[in-house]
């Protein structure tokens, strides 16, 4: 079971790291001003379309997807075995 409390870590860590990006993509705040307001909303539009961000997306998607294929067959062999 000791495999699975790892596997479960490595996706809620890859989970933080995308609620991250999507909170850099978000504001809470209201600007104080119309300056403000420009500056946010191209910071906003820009951001998802980085090089890095769509990089890093990219890798930790891929380790989402690379798990959860792991889970499911360490679920299957469980499964089999218990069977």
């Amino acid at each position: 079971m000791g495999h699975i409390a790892a596997l479960e870590h490595v996706l809620r860590s890859n989970v933080q790291k995308l609620e991250k990006i999507l909170r850099l993509c978000k504001t809470e705040d209201a600007p104080a001003n119309i300056q403000e307001r420009i500056r946010i909303f191209k910071m906003k539009a820009i951001y998802p379309f980085k090089k890095e961000t769509q990089q890093e997306l990219r890798r930790i998607i891929s380790d989402l997807q690379g798990t959860m294929s792991l889970s499911c067959s360490a679920l299957q062999l469980y499964v089999r075995h218990s069977i």
